[in-house]
């Protein structure tokens, strides 16, 4: 793709929006020309057609049958039809009903008009000699006395003149057409060319881009779509750079997460081959160095369900909880743990149900709880507490341990943050982590608060998932 065009297949936008609007122009110009010839040209006919209708009504008044039952325009003779002055401007004849002609004005004497039969009105266009006429048929009933004739009279008038005038106007329409036509297409392509030049800007400013060069942005401009798609996609691009930043440093705090415990048993088992021991010693290197494997294997598996969970590969199966039993089960698991750090559990607030899948609830109560008693000072207390409101359900984990800093508090549920506090511990940085990836997958959220004796931190997820 150049980066003076925006191609799309094989043409040029530019070139397919100037192409559509001379189209569209030159269909409208066509249709105009037409509509104006066609109001045009049945304008003249039109006052032709009711100038032949007055013709007819005046010899309608005009023919009469003479004692012999012959027809006669008044008392005149057809060699005084010549001379009559209410006649000179009407050109007509009469005809029988076989065709044949009665009377004829003085311009049609010896004339034959094309005769529409078994037609009482008509109107129509004929060529008279080298003239163009319109034509008017009508059957007319003459009476006198007991006498009754019905002959066909036609009345001409031409339309030379408005021929002329009707190839005049398509002359200047059609000669005129190719004008309004180019200008229409030289203005298509200087506006598209305009309005193309921001995206051209765009598309040269992604091709330039890459992973490490991430925060350059697109000039706005204008309020308009062209402005509005560049905004779009500099919200792409800032998402873009927060997921290239967050892989860069997931990759780095993953890979010194992993080299921990392997650098660990790489040493623990130069170590134990460096001289031989006795069995209880090389027990107690393989016992640490299972230490090590469980707290790797444990790593792995978490980064592999947050990995899951990113790729939304994790379908939630929920299933109706009892809060306060489910929790209590889990005190009853932590017990000795708990007693080994000589702190106690105490489980309050209202019994609750909740739609939720345990095996994902699992994740976010096991590290709260663990996290709360590796905190807690000895002797001290957890408080687990379900809170409830008509939307939602909460359980907030409250311990009496150091509290987080506000200013850490956001950042602390990201993959591998350990603070620089009593509350670091010796873990991966993991455990909070996997807290809100759980409580995202239940459209829920993890807060913390603060207690005048330590902190809580609450889990609040929908009555239903």
């Amino acid at each position: 793709m150049g980066p003076d065009a925006v191609r799309v297949r094989g043409l040029g936008l530019r070139a397919r929006i100037a192409l559509f609007s001379t189209l569209m122009m030159t269909a409208a110009v066509l249709i105009l020309a037409t509509v104006v010839t066609t109001v045009f040209s049945a304008g003249l006919r039109h006052g032709t057609d009711e100038l032949l209708a007055q013709d007819v009504e005046t010899l309608r008044s005009l023919l009469m049958l003479n004692d012999a039952g012959r027809v006669e325009l008044f008392s005149l003779a057809p060699q005084e039809l010549a001379s009559d002055e209410l006649t000179k401007n009407i050109r007509f004849l009469v005809r029988d009903t076989a065709g044949a002609v009665l009377l004829a004005s003085p311009a049609l004497t010896g004339v034959t008009l094309p005769l529409k039969k078994s037609v009482n009105q008509a109107l129509y266009d004929a060529q008279l000699h080298n003239e163009r006429v319109r034509l008017k048929q009508a059957t007319l009933t003459l009476t006198e006395g007991a006498l009754s004739r019905t002959v066909l009279v036609q009345t001409v008038r031409s339309i030379q003149p408005f021929i002329a005038q009707e190839e005049r106007l398509r002359w200047l329409l059609w000669g005129l057409l190719p004008i309004p036509i180019v200008l229409v297409a030289l203005g298509s392509w200087l506006v598209a060319t305009a309005s193309l030049r921001p995206v051209n800007q765009m598309v040269t400013t992604v091709r330039d881009m890459s992973a490490h060069a991430l925060d350059r942005r697109l000039p706005t401009g204008l309020n308009d779509e062209v402005g509005r798609l560049a905004a779009t996609f500099n919200l792409l691009l800032e998402r873009l750079e927060r997921s290239f930043q967050s892989l860069t440093r997931f990759t780095a705090d993953a890979s010194h997460e992993l080299r921990s415990p392997l650098t660990a048993l790489r040493t623990q088992g130069e170590i134990a081959l460096g001289r031989v021991r006795t069995p209880a010693e090389y027990q107690q290197v393989v016992g640490s160095m299972l230490e090590e494997i469980g707290r790797l294997e444990q790593m792995i598996d978490r980064l592999l369900k947050l990995a899951r969970g990113d790729a939304g590969l994790v379908s939630l199966a929920p299933r109706e909880l009892h809060l306060k039993r489910y929790l209590a089960e889990w005190i009853e698991r932590y017990s000795a743990l708990a007693e080994e750090k000589r702190v106690s559990f105490e489980l309050q607030g209202p019994a609750e149900t909740i739609a939720a899948d345990p095996a994902i609830l699992d994740h976010a109560i096991a590290n709260l709880l663990d996290n709360a008693i590796r905190h807690s000072p000895a002797g001290g207390r957890i408080v687990i507490e379900t809170r409830a409101t008509p939307q939602t359900v909460a359980i907030a984990i409250c311990d009496q341990g150091p509290g987080i800093p506000h200013a850490d508090r956001e950042r602390v549920f990201d993959r591998f943050v350990r603070l620089d506090s009593a509350r670091t511990g010796t873990g991966a940085g993991l455990g909070l982590a996997m807290v809100k990836w759980a409580c995202a997958l239940h459209q829920g959220h993890v807060a913390i608060e603060d207690t005048a004796h330590g902190h809580c931190l609450i889990v609040t997820l929908p009555r239903r998932t």
